[in-house]
């Protein structure tokens, strides 16, 4: 998903779950997730370890 849609679609009732794939990498900045104005409620479901330093994580929107 666009990370510039994704409040469109939490607010239109769109997003049950949000998944995030995070890479321990430094590269003195980056693009957001959500927009700053963005606040979820959200219930983590799932975590996922990888020997490269790689998180997965899965998160349940609660309404």
């Amino acid at each position: 998903m666009a990370v510039g849609v994704t409040h469109l679609k939490y607010y239109a009732g769109l997003m049950d779950e949000v998944q995030m794939i995070v890479s321990p990498v430094v590269v003195g900045g980056g693009t957001r997730f959500f927009s700053a104005d963005v606040r979820l409620d959200l219930t983590l479901l799932e975590e996922r370890r990888f020997g490269n330093g790689v998180v997965v994580l899965r998160y349940g929107v609660r309404r």
